[in-house]
């Protein structure tokens, strides 16, 4: 074995399936992202608010794609009249285990009453504070995924 082959054999690495996912916020106005071994899957990266891809866990083919402005009437106290916030969150509650969930925002999200939406998710507490609405958020995770455990990080302005 020669050493050129030798090291090309110690560190070609089998093929990896990869999941990317990027939030954006209003000061950094780079469009959402979420790819599958490089291949986009948002149809549209640039509509305010969280855009929610689901893929297959097994195939890792896209199922079905969403986008919920619910930074719109972000002032309502009221959770019904806040109409994007609900149906996030009922959205969420029709998705079953065999799908992952991405998550990524564009802009400007609210979370008034869904922050605790994720944690059957694998999600923690979404803590946005009032006025930062505009921060960079990402997460993938699945029903049943223990609370805590799926990949999620939300920035602050200008992140």
């Amino acid at each position: 074995m020669t050493r050129l082959s030798a090291y090309k054999e110690f560190y070609t690495a089998p093929e990896q399936n990869i999941i990317y996912a990027r939030g954006t916020g209003y000061d950094r106005l780079s469009p959402a992202v979420v790819q599958v071994n490089g291949i986009d899957l948002l149809s549209s990266s640039e509509t305010r608010g969280l855009h929610v891809v689901t893929i297959n866990r097994n195939t890792l083919q896209k199922v079905t794609e969403a986008t919920f402005d619910t930074y719109g009437n972000r002032y309502e106290k009221n959770l019904n009249e806040n109409a994007s916030v609900y149906d996030f969150i009922h959205y969420l509650s029709t998705l079953d285990d065999s799908v992952f969930i991405i998550i990524v925002s564009y802009d400007a999200v609210f979370w008034h009453s869904n922050e605790n939406s994720l944690e059957s998710y694998g999600g923690n507490v979404v803590n946005i504070i009032a006025g930062n609405e505009r921060t960079p958020f990402a997460f993938v995770g699945y029903k049943g995924l223990n609370a805590g455990s799926a990949l999620q990080i939300s920035t602050r302005t200008g992140s």
